[in-house]
């Protein structure tokens, strides 16, 4: 069993700790189907007159089934540690996490990027249970609810802040693009689909 490193947004982690979101879908990057791209620069190892959806899931970079994906997201420490990068905090440093809102109280640090997260900061930790490629138009509407949505009284939702449409695809397609930029939807690229569960705490 392996341990990787995963980013969220802040909605993406409430979604987390709320339960609502059980897959997440990633670009993968180099696209094969680019100029100048081809699976095997693309996936490590790979054939390249190997179908992409056909490659084996070990290829993917965010692991196997059982493999573990730990959390990362916007954080703060304690202020005296201003001026320290985050690896050197103290293990018994707090942390605030961004995505909870401002702290009511105390004095922090500036809000730290996700990317600079130590392992013994991160909150959430994840077990892969399924990794496949796809193109992300594939999605179906069952799927993109396990991506978080929210389901309201005036439709879906890719988030509180974004509006109500019809269908999960539709709300998707909207959360997608918030993430991605605009039109980012109808390039289709080719993702890696994760699907994992909370481990407990």
């Amino acid at each position: 069993m392996n341990e990787k490193s995963i980013l969220f947004s802040a909605p993406m982690i409430r979604a987390l700790l709320a339960g609502t979101k059980t897959q997440t879908r990633r670009i993968i990057k180099p696209q094969p189907d680019r100029p100048g791209a081809s699976l095997q620069t693309t996936i490590r190892g790979a054939n390249p007159a190997t179908p992409i959806a056909a490659l084996p899931a070990g290829k993917s970079p965010y692991g196997l089934a059982n493999d573990r994906l730990w959390a990362k997201e916007s954080f703060s420490g304690p202020n005296i540690r201003e001026t320290l990068p985050p690896r050197l905090w103290q293990p018994e440093d707090p942390i605030w996490y961004w995505a909870d809102g401002k702290p009511p109280s105390g004095a922090w640090t500036r809000p730290r990027s996700p990317l600079f997260m130590p392992r013994r900061a991160s909150r959430i930790l994840l077990q892969v249970i399924d990794v496949r490629s796809e193109r992300l138009q594939d999605c179906s509407p069952s799927d993109a609810m396990a991506e978080g949505l929210l389901r309201t009284a005036d439709g879906f939702r890719g988030a509180p802040d974004l509006p109500p449409f019809a269908s999960p695809l539709a709300a998707y397609r909207s959360l997608w693009e918030r993430i991605n930029g605009t039109g980012s939807w109808a390039t289709n690229p080719w993702v890696w689909v994760v699907s994992f569960r909370i481990v407990p705490r």
